[in-house]
């Protein structure tokens, strides 16, 4: 079974505040889904989206 974390799991694995991680998941930044009222997400969409921020920060220090 998939970890789920919580928003205070993943604003220590990102390094964001809570209300960025809140900010980033009502903008369908950062994949959540809520249980009752609590937001939760799914580890490996979490490492997903890190994946695909540093791809995109090397990206922009390509010299072409």
């Amino acid at each position: 079974m998939e970890n789920i974390l919580t928003i205070k799991d993943v604003s220590k694995i990102l390094k964001m505040s809570k209300s960025t991680i809140y900010k980033y998941s009502e903008r369908n930044v950062i994949p959540s889904f809520k249980i009752g009222t609590s937001l939760r997400f799914f580890e490996n969409e979490i490492n997903e989206y890190l994946i695909s921020i540093t791809k995109e920060q090397r990206r922009k220090f390509i010299v072409v």
